[in-house]
């Protein structure tokens, strides 16, 4: 024998029996989906807060490629910028060379100078003769021998005589 079915066909068609029903399709629906809100008998605030958001995002999303874009074109920009700060700096290594090489230059010139002057006035020491000293010297010569030839002239000395005085 089998089992007996017995079925109550009135709870079936029920006002309670059809809303569990869809409660039931509904949860099913919402578990096979995924969302809480299927449609706008879910929740119509909700749908409407919902598509503001997915606004709002689509629209975030579409700002940050615009300045993914702008950071594109930034990018080169920027890597000339660094190659001109290179060459700006490279310049200024280059003009702080000359400059020091110039004041090398500036520093032997001055050290060449000084010794064309040191060198002149060695050379002057040797060569120019010492005029105070050559005047002393020729005037004691020339009054010596005045001295002498008045002495051997007028005064009747001897040669001996005369030149042992000047001598003394």
């Amino acid at each position: 024998m089998g089992i007996p079915r017995r079925s109550n066909v009135v709870a079936f068609k029920s006002p309670h029996a059809t809303r569990s029903a869809n409660f039931g399709d509904r949860s099913m629906e919402k578990l096979s989906s995924g969302l809480r809100i299927n449609r706008v008998g879910n929740s119509e605030a909700g749908l409407a807060l919902s598509e503001d958001l997915k606004a709002d995002i689509l629209a975030l999303d579409q700002e940050a490629r615009i300045a993914l874009d702008q950071f594109s074109l930034a990018e080169p920009a920027t890597g000339s910028l660094i190659d001109f700060a290179d060459v700006l700096t490279r310049m200024k290594d280059l003009s702080n060379r000359v400059e020091a090489l110039q004041q090398r230059l500036e520093t032997t010139v001055r050290n060449v100078n000084m010794a064309t002057e040191n060198l002149s006035a060695a050379n002057s020491n040797l060569r120019d003769v010492d005029v105070a000293m050559e005047t002393f010297s020729a005037t004691s010569i020339l009054t010596l021998q005045k001295t002498g030839r008045a002495l051997l002239t007028g005064g009747g000395l001897s040669q001996k005589v005369v030149l042992s005085l000047l001598r003394s």
